[in-house]
């Protein structure tokens, strides 16, 4: 019954997260008590950033800050961990506090959706110790959130977010999600913010990879999709895309178009396939249009045929460095120019 709840509960906290702008209670600190301590894992263990031209703004990673909610007699029943991040733009002062208000109610928002499993987490450790378990050995609710800075310049600052809740049962959940601003304005952008045509070519490479894909010894999508399917067209609200170094990318979370064993996907769709599409004050040049997905990273040649070759690079976990498959696809930096 829990796993059935699992996917639900993280889409909700997504949900909250992703509509931080639209406002919210300030989270209240419950019995919980906060130590920082270092990352694990995807987490850094130190404040990262990469860096970008002088006049660019910077996003930084900091510590993993950790939570713990406890039952009356000591026992652990839910850990919360998030690494917080921020900005730095000298430039425009404006910006930068605009972001860092909107990255801040990111976290705030998180941990008011991780303390609301306190009452439910208590109560099913009373209901263990009623069942013979022992306090050593319960497993407590974990609610995580990391970030990382996906691209950041003097057009677009692009950050990108895994949130994971495990609240019993076989495994956990993950679910990665983006937030994209216009380094001018500060402004939120939609998928409609960045230009005709954008949503229609990085939908059409979805269909074109899945087809290709399920047609190859590969296949790990439930089926093929067409580009009207609501599945889809949930890849263009406005949490489930980011601009990474290479382009455009749709992300394809856990049990989208695909099983829990086959992870989370990316679409990306390269700045030079959406020259001319893609509006000016966000594009760059180079890139790669590919899928990412299941311990591979797939492009279609010229003839539209697949190519596929394994690679480590995980969308789930979020490194220290701006985003980039390229750097995975043939050992490069991954990194593109500016266009003019």
């Amino acid at each position: 019954m829990r796993m059935k709840r699992l996917l639900p509960l993280c889409l909700a906290m997504v949900m909250a997260l992703s509509l931080t702008a639209c406002g919210g209670k300030t989270p209240a600190t419950g019995s919980a008590s906060t130590t920082s301590t270092t990352s694990t894992g995807a987490a850094s263990s130190a404040p990262t950033s990469t860096k970008p031209a002088d006049s660019a703004p910077v996003l930084t990673r900091g510590d993993q800050v950790s939570e713990d909610i406890k039952a009356d007699d000591g026992t652990v029943v839910v850990t919360i961990r998030y690494t917080p991040i921020s900005i730095s733009y000298p430039e425009n002062a404006a910006v930068e506090k605009t972001i860092q208000k909107d990255l801040d109610k990111m976290v705030a928002d998180f941990l008011q959706s991780a303390r609301n499993y306190e009452e439910e987490a208590k109560t099913y450790y009373k209901e263990y110790l009623q069942n013979d378990g022992q306090s050593k050995d319960f497993t407590p609710y974990v609610c995580s959130l990391d970030s990382n800075p996906a691209r950041q310049d003097t057009g677009v600052v692009s950050a990108l977010f895994a949130s994971y809740a495990f609240t019993g049962g076989a495994h956990g959940g993950l679910v990665t999600f983006a937030r994209n601003y216009d380094a001018k304005t500060g402004n939120v952008l939609t998928m409609k913010d960045l230009g005709e045509g954008v949503s229609t070519l990085a939908i059409d490479n979805v269909v074109k990879f899945v087809d290709a894909i399920q047609n190859d010894g590969d296949a790990f999508f439930y089926d093929k999709v067409k580009a009207d399917d609501e599945s889809v067209q949930s890849m263009l609200e406005t949490g489930c895309f980011y601009l990474s170094k290479d382009g455009l990318v749709l992300i394809d979370g856990q049990y989208l178009l695909q099983p829990y064993a086959a992870g989370i996907v990316e679409f990306t769709t390269s700045y030079d396939d959406l020259k001319g599409k893609l509006k000016e004050e966000y594009a760059l040049t180079g890139g790669s249009t590919s899928c990412v997905g299941s311990g591979s990273i797939y492009t279609l040649d010229k003839d539209g045929k697949l190519v596929s070759i394994k690679t480590d690079y995980d969308p789930a976990v979020l490194d220290d460095g701006e985003r980039s498959t390229n750097t995975a696809q043939d050992g490069t930096d991954g990194s593109v120019s500016a266009s003019n």
